[in-house]
């Protein structure tokens, strides 16, 4: 088969795959009636990166939530939804942010009665499947036509006659496809074969270069931290792994992350990581986060172990946050400022006061500790110099030895929140000496700083569950398309049935190739008129009739 029959084979390969996927993306509709304060829960799978298109049309106004399998369990109000809107007409462009169950919800919170709504999906958009498909289809089927052409013009040049047997022969034949008479000389193979033989071994003495395979290493680290007198370290890697796995021996913690969890946090896109007056920083209290959790668990059972009570932990964990270095989000992020989640801080092995005060936060919030942030601009009393600054504040009763550190707080909401500060464990103080940082012991107290406009972020129903920011995997887009399944299926089904009798038909129409060279030959010829082969079951003249 020549090259161009094989070629138009991968080309109808293609476009009918193409035409499928066309056909299966094919827009599907749905209608329903919903009651007043009814909610229609449509689930679906996505890969990441996958995109679903949505136009959704109402007799009245409804509304519409996107959310993931692991929040819906979770929201609260679907304060949690990817996506929330209201209105009669909707053209949406969802893509979803990790492989996963979604669901589409459809509610009828506005209206007093039932309203009649229809949903046209699509699981992307087909309409370049289908046209790159036809165009495929097209180029597939002209293909074995325009081979077929091309041989059936094509005729070699009869330019002289065969001296042996006299029939007409061209110039550019080895052989008389007749009579087998050499119509060239022999050819010295040799003088080909040499100088192949020379390269080949040439060629063999380079060596095979290698190509170097960049591996992304694994992030990695070795903490160590005191408290209380004693030594506690954690392990922290970062690995490709399905779930996060925690395991501790003697206040010796080894962590493993998954890398898509952490890549998850860590691909959040730059333009909601920060706020001029540090409101964003709700976004980032993320309590549903494995590892931190199973982290935050494993320090509260070794503050059981070791018999502290509440306070006394909530300045264990303090100190664990302290000891994570501290990064400027210029030096380190190339930004100004730049929100970490928790997972990131944790995997970073530190951030500025913000991102390790939105740990410290996120950590006593799971273990149940009533926490607030404090943003804040912080004076230097020296030089008048002022700069924005982020801790953490807690309502706890005193407790134990360290009660007697519970000296700084601010009032919100008729409670009390004790200072935390989480930058550093300690702070050379103005008139000489050191203060350490436990809680309820703010930057005030080394008479270097003065703390004004006050703050308070909330976790309140603000907990990120995992994905959040509304418009950040949703489009808004004016696009339309009809769920006429027709025009997308009659394609797929008439292109085989046009190209398999083409091809089958100029398949047949091809001319007899030698069994030895592979050349075209007639019909009609007894030998290869290229390397002499016999192509005809030669019969012996009989022997002459001897009279006796």
């Amino acid at each position: 088969m020549r090259i161009l029959k094989i070629l138009s084979i991968f080309v109808f390969l293609a476009g009918l795959t193409l035409l499928i996927l066309g056909a299966l993306y094919n827009p599907s509709s749905i209608n329903i009636i919903l009651e007043n304060g009814q909610i229609k829960d449509y689930e679906f799978n996505m890969h990441m990166n996958e995109t679903t298109e949505f136009q959704i049309t109402g007799t009245d106004c409804f509304t519409v939530y996107i959310i993931n399998d692991t929040s819906l369990n979770n929201a609260t109000n679907f304060s949690a939804s990817l996506y929330t809107a209201s209105g009669h007409n909707m053209n949406i462009e969802f893509t979803a942010p990790q492989s996963g169950r979604y669901h589409l919800l459809i509610a009828n919170v506005n209206s007093d009665g039932a309203i009649g709504v229809s949903i046209i999906y699509s699981s992307g958009n087909n309409l370049p499947y289908e046209i790159f498909g036809i165009v495929l289809s097209i180029i597939a089927i002209s293909l074995p036509v325009i081979d077929y052409f091309i041989e059936k013009r094509k005729k070699e040049k009869i330019d002289m006659k065969c001296p042996e047997c006299g029939m007409p022969v061209s110039s550019s034949w080895n052989y008389c496809p007749y009579c087998r008479y050499p119509l060239k000389e022999k050819r010295h193979v040799l003088k080909f074969i040499v100088p192949l033989i020379i390269l080949i071994l040439i060629l063999a003495s380079v060596p095979a270069m290698k190509a170097e395979v960049t591996q992304i290493k694994s992030k990695n680290y070795y903490l160590e931290w005191s408290f209380s007198g004693n030594k506690y370290s954690l392990q922290l890697t970062v690995e490709n792994v399905k779930k996060a796995k925690i395991s501790s021996h003697d206040g010796n913690i080894n962590l493993v992350v998954p890398e898509k969890e952490y890549e998850f946090y860590h691909n959040y896109p730059g333009g909601y990581r920060f706020s001029t007056n540090g409101m964003y920083l709700k976004f980032f209290l993320t309590t549903y986060d494995n590892a931190t959790r199973m982290l935050s668990y494993e320090l509260d059972n070794v503050s059981s172990q070791m018999g502290f009570d509440r306070l006394t932990e909530l300045n264990f964990i303090l100190s664990f946050v302290q000891s994570l270095n501290y990064y400027e989000d210029l030096t380190e992020e190339g930004f100004i400022d730049y929100y970490k989640f928790p997972l990131e801080t944790l995997v970073d092995e530190g951030g500025d006061c913000e991102d390790k005060s939105v740990l410290m936060a996120t950590m006593a919030h799971i273990l149940g500790y009533d926490v607030v942030l404090f943003v804040m601009n912080v004076t230097t009393v020296l030089t008048n110099e002022k700069e924005g600054h982020v801790a953490v504040g807690v309502h706890i009763n005193p407790q134990g030895h360290y009660g007697q550190y519970l000296r700084d707080y601010y009032i919100y909401n008729g409670k009390s929140y004790y200072y935390m500060e989480t930058t550093a464990s300690e702070s050379r103080k103005l008139n000489g000496g050191w203060i350490h940082y436990y809680a309820g012991i703010s930057p005030e107290e080394t008479d270097y700083y003065e703390i004004n406009n006050l703050k308070f972020v909330t976790f309140s129903t603000y907990v990120y569950h995992g994905y959040t920011g509304n418009s950040q995997w949703v489009k808004n887009t004016n696009k339309t398309f009809n769920s006429n399944s027709t025009i997308y299926i009659i394609p797929a089904v008439i292109f085989p049935l046009i190209y398999l009798p083409v091809i089958i038909f100029t398949s047949m129409r091809e001319r007899k190739k030698c069994p030895s060279c592979g050349h075209e030959i007639e019909e009609n010829y007894s030998y290869c008129p290229y390397c002499g082969y016999p192509l005809k079951l030669q019969i012996p003249p009989p022997p002459p009739i001897q009279e006796f």
